[in-house]
């Protein structure tokens, strides 16, 4: 009775691998690769934006009673280190203030890197998904690619500030 029972879901599971769309796993296995690329970006780049709201904050609560407050208010609107040194109050800040802007300038970089990379993958990924379209259009056809396409806006949001 168990070897029966087995064989039937055997057949049933081959019946049901028959009736998938032909590239359904690869097609699957891309949008989520691209998902989950695209969520990893989007937290890489809050987390910059967040290491320069803290510097900000930082500059903000040490500025020196001589600056202007244009100038305060440039300084804070910037992200980026080596533009924060070219201000000419920035010679008088504390060292612990400059190391605070040296430390986000390191983690920044070190993001931007991880960022790069991952849009490097990220454009592998659209590569290989217009080339899967193109097999699909030729083996299966407009209609079966249109599923496809509607099953990955079904299976995958667009991210904010993407």
């Amino acid at each position: 009775m168990l070897r029966l029972s087995a064989a039937v879901l055997l057949v049933l599971g081959l019946i049901h691998c028959a009736d998938a769309p032909i590239h359904a796993r690869e097609f699957e296995e891309l949008c989520v690769a691209k998902k989950n690329l695209n969520a990893e970006l989007a937290v890489l780049k809050d987390s910059v934006g967040e290491v320069w709201d803290r510097i900000n904050l930082l500059l903000e609560n040490n500025f020196s009673d001589q600056m202007t407050p244009a100038e305060k208010n440039n300084m804070t609107q910037v992200r980026n280190a080596s533009l924060i040194r070219m201000f000419a109050s920035y010679e008088t800040m504390d060292d612990g203030l400059k190391a605070a802007v040296d430390d986000a300038e390191g983690v920044d970089k070190t993001i931007a890197k991880r960022i790069f990379l991952l849009k490097l993958k990220l454009r592998d990924l659209e590569s290989r998904e217009m080339r899967l379209a193109e097999k699909i259009m030729e083996e299966e056809g407009a209609a079966a690619l249109q599923r496809y396409e509607d099953m990955y806006a079904r299976n995958t949001k667009q991210l904010p500030g993407d």
